[in-house]
């Protein structure tokens, strides 16, 4: 067996452990957050919490998204073309309750669409 057999043969223990090791903090995470939330709280208690769901929602779908890569990064996924602009403005939106009332202001211009590439999903 060569090096890369050994290594590709490897991969899918590691895959595995890494997402158990990774998903389970964040179940922790979740069920707490949660059981909080619903609790009588003050006003900016209840907003961090809320807060701290939008991240760990944003958390749980790098992990997914990085395990992903992992299982699928020895198959190699074709590319596809992608709006920048879109996800841009997706991830902005997104993470627009970590500004709360913070006076930012965010501006983006751009001539003509933007384009890039990404890896297909399946």
């Amino acid at each position: 067996m060569n090096g890369l057999t050994i290594l590709l043969r490897a991969s899918d223990p590691f895959t595995r452990d890494a997402s158990h090791e990774l998903r389970s903090p964040l179940t922790v995470i979740r069920i707490a957050s949660d059981l909080l939330l619903n609790e009588e709280g003050s006003k900016n208690q209840t907003k961090y919490f809320a807060s701290n769901k939008t991240c760990r929602r944003g958390m749980e779908k790098l992990v997914e998204a990085f395990l992903l890569l992992a299982r699928e990064s020895n198959r190699g996924l074709p590319l596809e073309a992608i709006a920048v602009s879109d996800v841009l403005v997706a991830e902005v939106e997104k993470n627009r309750v970590m500004i709360g009332d913070k006076p930012v202001d965010l501006q983006m211009e751009w001539g003509g669409e933007l384009k890039g590439w990404r890896r297909a999903r399946y």
